[in-house]
């Protein structure tokens, strides 16, 4: 079992996260994180943080528990340097106690050098979402090739709170002075694919009944004769 410990001299607070196999992650604000077995407390891995915001996430987090991101080993580092780095906590494990294991990605808005409040994973690991501090704005990267996929932006002159991914869905939901965006793609419903002979309006139309044409007995209907 093994722990991740960020350590700082001049808070004592501890935020603990926990892995598929039970291993405890344990986040303190600033300056050493550490990798630490538990069961020998033998400190696996350290490296030093300066400025670290710690408003991101690990995947799979008690702090966000989301049952599918378990397939994901990595976590989330924000610094003030204005960077998301994304580590990946096996090669961590691996590369000893003084080794320099490089980020995964690195994530950042090269244009605006945008600081951030919050990111975490997706439900299924496999993007991440950074919220501005400067403004109400989403950043969203597909984690394996770093690249931006998405930029949405709320309502403008409120500052981001928070943000969370839905664990299953592909939803976001954004806070800022009281009030939850949520963020969703538009379900396009294509009837055609299940009629063919469906046909598609773009207004209503007036349709002109025929006669009897949804009555359940037809009145108009002529009696068959009847040969005896």
């Amino acid at each position: 079992m093994y722990f991740l410990h960020l350590m700082c001299p001049s808070y004592s607070e501890v935020r603990p996260f926990y892995r598929r196999t039970g291993a405890r992650l344990l986040l303190q604000p600033e300056f050493l994180l550490n990798v630490i077995r538990s069961s020998l407390t033998d400190v696996l891995w350290s490296l030093e943080l300066f400025g670290c915001s710690f408003s991101g996430s690990c995947a799979g987090s008690g702090l966000r528990f989301v049952p599918r991101v378990f397939q994901c080993s990595c976590f989330l580092i924000n610094t003030a340097d204005r960077i998301i780095r994304v580590y990946d906590g096996r090669e961590i494990l691996t590369c000893g106690r003084d080794g320099e294991p490089e980020p995964m990605q690195k994530l950042q808005d090269l244009v605006n050098r945008t600081p951030w409040k919050r990111c975490c994973f997706s439900g299924d690991g496999e993007y991440i979402v950074a919220g501005s501090a400067r403004q109400h704005a989403l950043y969203i990267w597909e984690k394996s090739i770093g690249n931006l996929v998405k930029i949405l932006h709320g309502t403008r002159g409120e500052l981001l709170l928070d943000v969370a991914w839905h664990p299953v869905r592909p939803i976001i939901a954004s806070i800022s002075s009281g009030v939850v965006s949520i963020w969703a793609q538009n379900q396009v419903e294509n009837w055609s694919a299940f009629a063919p002979d469906f046909k598609e309006l773009d207004e209503n139309v007036e349709y002109e009944e025929r006669e009897s044409e949804f009555d359940i007995e037809d009145e108009d209907k002529s009696e068959p004769e009847q040969t005896g």
